[in-house]
């Protein structure tokens, strides 16, 4: 079984199983029992446990959709960092790339199931979701925001 990051036609992304094609190099993938209970969770949820330091090795042997969106993520992850200082609790959301980063982003999507269905619009929509779900982590973690992004070894 292959798991893949598919979006679907309302330009929604999650994960799903599909059986590996026969002319396809990759036959199979472990995908992390830790990443797939994420992804059911939540999109958010899965894409920051993605966007974690310690899949880095494993990413060259996924589907290159998953580095797709762990690189999403993590320019999310990027910019929070760039803006948020540690002395205090609150901070502004973080402002999604502009259309023409947007559209450079949609570029550089490698094929996956239902690409022709995410636009710049849903970019924008997911980088919202992954502020939401961050301000809800980082509430549970009694270093704030620190401490999840130190669970995350995203920074």
């Amino acid at each position: 079984m292959l798991h893949r990051i598919a979006v679907s036609p309302k330009g929604r992304i999650g994960l799903i199983a599909v059986a590996s094609e026969l002319s396809s190099p990759i036959q199979s993938i472990h995908v992390a029992p830790e990443i797939l209970a994420e992804f059911q969770a939540s999109v958010a949820s899965g894409l920051a446990t993605l966007s974690a330091s310690r899949w880095q090795s494993c990413i060259a042997e996924w589907p290159a959709e998953f580095g797709f969106w762990r690189n999403y993520a993590r320019s999310y992850f990027a910019s929070l960092c760039r803006q948020y200082s540690s002395t205090s609790d609150q901070w502004s959301p973080v402002i999604p790339p502009d259309g023409t980063a947007l559209d450079d982003w949609l570029q550089l999507a490698p094929p996956m199931p239902g690409l022709e269905y995410l636009s710049p619009q849903h970019l924008q929509e997911l980088w919202h979701e992954i502020d939401a779900y961050t301000r809800v982590e980082a509430k549970r973690h009694n270093d704030g925001l620190t401490g999840f992004l130190k669970s995350l070894d995203a920074n």
